[in-house]
């Protein structure tokens, strides 16, 4: 009897997880702020809306939030973005789509490092191509005087941030970037000259695309890492945000089975964030990073 087709995503998964040893979970960074779970939801659902709706669905769905809708295919990558403005607020929105199909999977395993002169770091090759080819079609289309509000999902997640750099350089007011399931797009060094960004990572709770690139993958001396707050969305209301230091729990050998890699797939989808999140609403509750695995939905656990 033959085995269940995997889907693309899972297909690239087990190319850069299968012959790795053991990795950290994610890199972690917090700071304070207030969490905004109905804005949280919100972006959310846009950015899911961007994945799975028809340009005229997305315009008409998000025509009561925004004055303007705008849905952009960018031809030379087959990606899509939307971009929502308020006037009142003068903000606009931008959400990027993730991985959909054969060339965006081949800018994700684009994997090494390149140095970004326009940025003076090092970032991940295909996910700085992907960010600027958006960069040349969104550029134009902004508002001037208008603050950015970036977000993403998988791969749109990782162009977003590589935007926002983009952006903030240029002068433009990034006022908040969110991502969801955001893979790792720079070291330490670009960490550091970009943690003045008002980034949030949203992460479902076994997610396992925040991993990658792992750390063992090439770059051991200099990995790839994250930055940012990161707020790891639980089972229910629970949720909590990994402390710097944190001791991060290992990815066991033998776990990536055809019945493995088809639940990463479910935890990594925006569905999946968008009903964690809504678990959220009206009562959310935070428990301690190191107590998190008492949340976590017991046929997800490693």
């Amino acid at each position: 009897m033959k085995g269940p087709k995997l889907p693309r995503l899972a297909a690239a998964l087990a190319i850069a997880l299968a012959t790795l040893p053991p990795w950290p979970l994610a890199a972690h960074s917090a700071f304070g702020g207030t969490l905004d779970f109905p804005r949280l939801l919100r972006l959310a659902e846009l950015n899911r809306s961007v994945r799975v709706d028809s340009p005229e669905r997305i315009r008409r769905k998000w025509a009561g939030v925004y004055d303007k809708v705008a849905v952009v295919e960018v031809k030379r990558t087959r990606n899509r973005y939307v971009i929502g403005t308020d006037d009142a607020t003068r903000t606009e929105d931008i959400a990027i789509r993730g991985t959909t199909n054969f060339r965006n999977l081949l800018y994700d395993i684009r994997f090494a490092k390149r140095w970004n002169p326009e940025l003076g770091i090092f970032t991940h090759h295909g996910f700085a191509m992907m960010a600027s080819a958006l960069h040349r079609s969104i550029v134009p289309r902004l508002e001037p005087g208008y603050s950015i509000r970036m977000s993403g999902q998988s791969l749109g997640a990782a162009e977003a941030l590589i935007l926002a750099m983009m952006l903030s350089k240029e002068g433009y007011r990034v006022a908040e970037v969110v991502t969801f399931g955001q893979p790792k797009v720079t070291d330490a060094y670009g960490a550091r000259r970009y943690a003045y960004l008002p980034l949030t990572r949203v992460v479902d709770q076994n997610d396992p695309v925040p991993l990658l690139p792992p750390p063992d993958f090439f770059y051991r001396r200099n990995p790839y890492v994250h930055f940012g707050r990161e707020i790891m969305l639980l089972r229910g209301p629970y949720y909590c945000l990994a402390p710097p230091g944190t001791p991060e729990p290992r990815l066991p050998r033998g776990t990536l089975t055809l019945e493995r890699l088809a639940v990463f797939e479910r935890e990594h989808s925006i569905r999946t964030y968008v009903r964690n999140l809504r678990g959220k609403i009206g009562r959310s509750i935070e428990v301690p990073f190191s107590e998190r695995l008492r949340y976590v939905e017991p046929q997800y656990r490693y």
